[in-house]
């Protein structure tokens, strides 16, 4: 099983930490390893002998930390069922949490307007190719009435000169 440190194994047993020194690691109750003098660790199996079901979720609820503990459920057959339970929710990570919240809806609110800007743009993008297909035809039919008032104007031309002769300068072309 894990081991937890005398606050979390205080959280995770719903007494207060004084109650745990008092009531529990003073007396012999709870068995503490201090192989590390400046962090003693309390053995999650240890807790669970003596207190049974721990309270971790209710921890958690509060948004209090707690760490690498075992919690054990003791199903309707009488057997336990054990799951390791490894947590960190504190009141820094739910700060975190609303912080990530608000940036993915700022990221939604974004990714919307871009949305909107694209289809403003393909909009104006399709108006200004209608605009242009219709100056092209325009264009077209300009030059074919261009070309057509040349035709005609050489054409008058060339009649010109057949009824008054090639000599005659007052049509000048």
């Amino acid at each position: 099983m894990s081991k937890v440190s005398i606050a979390d194994a205080a959280k995770l047993s719903g007494v207060t930490r004084q109650q745990l020194y008092r009531g529990y690691l003073d007396t012999g109750k709870i068995s503490v390893d201090r192989s590390d003098p400046k962090k003693p660790k309390i053995d999650t199996s240890e807790l669970l002998r003596v207190f049974g079901q721990l309270q971790g979720n209710a921890a958690m609820a509060r948004g209090q930390q707690v760490t690498g503990h075992v919690t054990q459920y003791v199903t309707q057959s009488g057997q336990v069922d054990s799951h390791n339970v490894t947590a960190q929710v504190t009141a820094g990570d739910t700060s975190e949490l609303e912080r990530l919240k608000a940036e993915n809806e700022h990221l939604k609110a974004m990714a919307e307007e871009k949305e909107r800007f694209l289809k403003l743009l393909i909009s104006q993008t399709e108006a200004q190719t209608h605009r242009i297909e219709t100056l092209e035809g325009r264009w077209d039919r300009l030059l074919e009435s261009k070309s057509y008032r040349e035709d005609k104007k050489k054409s008058l031309a060339a009649k010109i000169v057949r009824i008054f002769g090639k000599g005659t300068n007052f049509l000048r072309l």
